[in-house]
């Protein structure tokens, strides 16, 4: 076994180095070889541990090194010496009882474990049960301040009281002889009694609009005829107002080319009637010239034109040749 301070690293660097450069390998593609990163492996060639996690680390990579490159290192690698809290850490970790009195430890405090099923079920029955109490102490609730239709003290309303009191009152006698007769009519003088507290007895009295003899009719429930109340007379409409007139139609477009210039230009006009103009036209003069009238329209210096057919641009320059700055524009070339 071999202490830390103790460990060749020098030696292993000069033969590691050594044993690359005669194979001919580069630093790169080893450690790709060997699942190391390049400082690790010049790590190893330098003999700093500064790339490793610890020296156990190293002392793998060391060996793993030496079997790639087929040599054998002088001093061999072999086990480090371990000190007093390694050796005490060996021993709890080798010890059979150490995982389960860890696992019985997570068990009991339950700070890395879900509850189980069980566990669940009791929740879910607690949850059931709340919600059933608080629905029963809402029914009581409701019943002690007074159910719709009932009083606090479980009375019915004044209103219901009254209805209930005109509903069972016995009929006068005179209604019962009528209805044992057969018949559900009354004389007058008993319907007029059995009329209900507010109400008065005498048609003419409720309503002076009424015609003559109605009292018996209205006495015996038919429904007396009214006059009909004049129509109302039918509301002029408003006059109707006059469409607007329609807007005239804007005057068709002469075709025509309206020419602009942007430097000195020659231009020639060959008309149809045989007659030819020519002139050189300066920068800020316009030329206006009837299409109808044109046989040939030629401009010497086309860059220099600006023109617009029918309100429209018209471009001069692709009526000129490759390389050349003089356009020629005929008859032909103007039609529609």
């Amino acid at each position: 076994m071999q202490d830390i301070e103790q460990l060749p690293t020098a030696m292993w660097a000069e033969q590691l180095q050594s044993a690359r450069l005669e194979a001919g390998l580069e630093v790169g593609a080893l450690a790709r070889e060997l699942m190391l990163s390049p400082l690790q492996v010049r790590g190893m060639e330098s003999g700093s541990l500064s790339a490793f996690h610890g020296p156990g680390y190293y002392l793998r990579a060391v060996e793993k090194y030496a079997h790639r490159l087929g040599i054998e290192l002088d001093p061999q690698v072999t086990e480090l010496k371990l000190t007093d809290s390694q050796l005490a850490l060996k021993r709890v970790k080798n010890r059979p009882s150490a995982e389960p009195l860890a696992s019985r430890h997570s068990n009991f405090s339950r700070a890395d474990t879900m509850p189980g099923r069980a566990q669940r079920g009791r929740i879910g029955l607690w949850v059931a049960g709340i919600v059933l109490l608080l629905l029963g102490a809402g029914f009581w609730l409701a019943v002690k301040e007074g159910w719709p239709g009932h009083t606090a003290d479980g009375a019915l309303p004044l209103q219901a009281q009254a209805d209930i009191t005109q509903t069972t009152e016995p009929a006068p006698p005179a209604l019962a002889d009528a209805r044992a007769q057969g018949t559900d009519q009354a004389p007058a003088s008993v319907t007029q009694q059995s009329l209900p507290l507010g109400t008065v007895s005498s048609p003419l009295e409720t309503n002076p609009l009424l015609p003559p003899g109605s009292e018996a009719l209205v006495a015996i429930g038919a429904t007396p005829a009214f006059e009909s109340a004049p129509e109302p007379e039918p509301v002029a409409e408003p006059a109707a107002e006059p469409a607007p007139e329609p807007a005239p139609e804007p005057e068709p477009l002469i075709d025509e080319i309206e020419i602009r210039f942007s430097a000195d230009c020659w231009v020639e006009i060959r008309r149809l009637d045989g007659t030819v103009a020519q002139g050189i036209y300066q920068p800020g003069q316009t030329l206006v010239v009837p299409v109808t009238e044109v046989e040939r329209l030629s401009f010497g210096n086309a860059q220099a034109v600006v023109a617009t057919r029918a309100g429209e641009p018209f471009d001069v320059m692709r009526f000129t040749r490759a390389g050349n700055n003089v356009a020629r524009i005929s008859a032909a070339d103007l039609e529609p």
